[in-house]
């Protein structure tokens, strides 16, 4: 291979890693509350592509949480759990969902797809949208 044609690659290696962006940043907090059981999921994303998920549902108010890594999904600004499907935290969620959460069995899929909009990062649970806002910009 050419030097120019090596240089073209990584030139466009870089365009495309620019144009995807680069991983969002900062503690996410949203949920659901009444009428449906009460579900609340906090994101800590860090800029090295890692997210600490937590989320805290049912009347208990039961907790799970795990790091996982995130890679870019393919489209600019959306984001996904690497991995997942053979991830044991990922089953782990999953099994704590089901039986904690009141909203019957977890979907395969759930929490993990991340896009980032302007109002927050939006993610989805059992077909629900449900948006991230960023924790500092929410009320104490």
């Amino acid at each position: 291979m050419s030097p120019s044609r090596i240089i073209s690659a990584l030139l466009l290696a870089f365009m495309m890693v620019y144009a995807l962006g680069d991983f969002p940043q900062g503690k996410y907090i949203g949920g659901e509350v009444p009428p449906k059981p009460y579900l609340r999921i906090e994101g800590d994303f860090q800029k090295s592509g890692k997210v600490h998920l937590s989320v805290a549902c049912g009347p208990q108010r039961a907790n799970w949480d795990a790091w996982f890594d995130l890679v870019n999904a393919g489209v600019p600004r959306m984001f996904r759990l690497k991995d997942y499907q053979t991830d044991p935290k990922y089953a782990k969620y999953m099994s704590f969902f089901t039986q904690n959460c009141g909203r019957g069995r977890a979907y395969n899929g759930d929490l993990t797809v991340f896009i980032v909009t302007n109002a927050g990062i939006s993610v989805t649970v059992k077909g629900t949208s449900i948006t991230l806002y960023e924790s500092n910009t929410l009320i104490k």
